[in-house]
């Protein structure tokens, strides 16, 4: 993906049209707001780096909560018997 993104940033006219294109191949909501970061970084000239460190942040969050529920779920299981 990232190597069909560097090709379209080279051909495209707009770099907004590949990374919104890359965001549509992947699917997937970290990627795409990433891209959302990159577009608006580019069209209003805001720093880039404290966004993506936010973003970081947060889905560090979403990993680490996803793990304890999942934690949290595991002794009702280990108590019946198999």
């Amino acid at each position: 993906e990232l190597g069909l993104t560097t090709a379209e940033l080279s051909y495209l006219q707009e770099r907004r049209l590949a990374y919104e294109n890359l965001a549509k191949r992947t699917g997937l909501p970290g990627v795409k707001a990433v891209s959302t970061s990159l577009i608006q970084a580019e069209r209003y000239g805001t720093p880039l780096g404290q966004a993506l460190r936010v973003m970081a942040q947060e889905n560090r969050d979403m990993r680490m909560s996803e793990a304890e529920k999942k934690a949290a779920g595991l002794p009702p299981k280990l108590t019946v018997p198999m």
